[in-house]
């Protein structure tokens, strides 16, 4: 019962989204239309995977990067040492 109402979801959607595609002239071979009236759609995963998956990564080195800034800015705030050395720093560089 649930496994078909999954499909027909599915197959709403992807029928849904093939209209909306070929309505804006956009080209994308994640869909397979069926040949037949009772085939079903096919959706490639790959094409629909790729993209967030290269974003997440993309992300990740984003991340990444923002957070040794802040282990450095937090390093900075919290060592007394290097504090009178920068505010000297910042003081000179205005005059």
């Amino acid at each position: 019962m649930i496994g078909s109402f999954l499909m027909a979801i599915l197959y709403n959607n992807t029928a849904g989204f093939e209209r909306l595609a070929k309505q804006t002239g956009f080209t994308f071979s994640g869909v397979d239309a069926p040949v037949n009236p009772r085939d079903l759609y096919g959706l490639g995963y790959g094409d629909f995977l790729s993209p967030p998956v290269k974003a997440i990564q993309e992300q990740q080195v984003i991340i990444a990067k923002q957070q040794a800034i802040n282990d450095k800015q937090q390093q900075e705030i919290s060592d007394p040492e290097q504090r009178p050395g920068a505010l000297e720093s910042i003081i000179s560089n205005k005059r």
